[in-house]
């Protein structure tokens, strides 16, 4: 592997890494996000064609996200691999493997997927504008890695949540009457973020393999991704990264870490791929 030097936490003085290394602080960057719309209307399988991985569930259809554009949504992969001199920060190599499996994984899924490299705060900013106007027009769901919140439909910071209105029916599906106004929502439903560590941890990458969260993502989605929610989907993955991964290293400070990667969901509905 790769030679790379790095500066541990707490540490000034420099480390040579000849194993996994240290991907990130947890600053809540590593994460993407999903924007549901409508409720889906999905028809059950027949028995015969029911999987076993749908014969333990007992899902609603009212209670799903719509889910049936062409394409399903659109997927924006930030790869940031280099970086401004001032910055301190190392190259990441390992971070081409980990968009090259997103792409194709997410691909698989009906996304229409789109890689930018070494982009600028300013631009990233730009590139996801230009992605969430499209998306509330043509799209079911939005889908990035590394965001913040841009795509909050309103302003945070408010100590009350006053919401905003939304043209996806009611609860239930009830017509819209006037003794039934368009109803409203919280500013942050529908959000789901999946981090690849808790607060206070570093993320964890090898450079030929990539980050283990991508690699252990990628593999679920695979695997299942056309078959299970999307939260049944990121816990196989948390099982994965904390059972299957433990950081090697020259320095004894360095090797055998762990990781568990974190999700926060302010889904409403259920959420499938298929």
């Amino acid at each position: 592997m790769d030679e790379e030097s790095l500066h541990a936490k707490d540490c000034e003085e420099e480390i040579q890494v000849y194993g996994d290394e240290t991907d990130a602080k947890p600053d809540r960057k590593a994460r993407f996000l999903l924007f549901g719309s409508k409720k889906n209307k999905d028809e059950k399988l027949p028995e015969n064609q029911v999987s076993s991985e749908h014969r333990y569930r007992i899902t609603s259809p009212t209670f799903q996200y719509k889910m049936n554009h062409k394409p399903v949504g659109k997927c924006i992969i930030i790869n940031n691999k280099n970086f401004n001199y001032n910055t301190g920060m190392n190259v990441r190599n390992g971070t081409d493997r980990d968009a090259g499996e997103l792409f194709k994984c997410f691909k698989n899924l009906g996304f229409e997927v789109s890689i930018y490299n070494d982009q600028t705060c300013d631009k990233m900013t730009e590139i996801l504008k230009k992605a969430w106007s499209l998306t509330l027009l043509t799209l079911s769901c939005l889908l990035v890695e590394d965001i913040n919140e841009l795509f909050s439909q309103a302003c945070r910071g408010s100590e009350f949540d006053d919401g905003i209105e939304t043209d996806s029916g009611t609860p239930h599906d009830v017509p819209e009457t006037d003794a039934n106004p368009r109803h409203k929502i919280p500013v942050e439903a529908d959000f789901l973020f999946a981090y690849s560590t808790v607060p206070g941890y570093y993320s964890w990458r090898n450079p030929g393999q990539g980050s283990w969260f991508v690699q252990a993502l990628c593999k679920i989605i695979s695997e299942s991704g056309k078959q299970l929610e999307i939260l049944q989907i990121l816990t196989r993955v948390n099982y994965m990264v904390a059972n299957n991964f433990e950081s090697w290293s020259d320095d004894p400070r360095l090797s055998e870490k762990k990781q568990i990667p974190c999700v926060v969901s302010m889904l409403t509905k259920e959420l499938y791929f298929n």
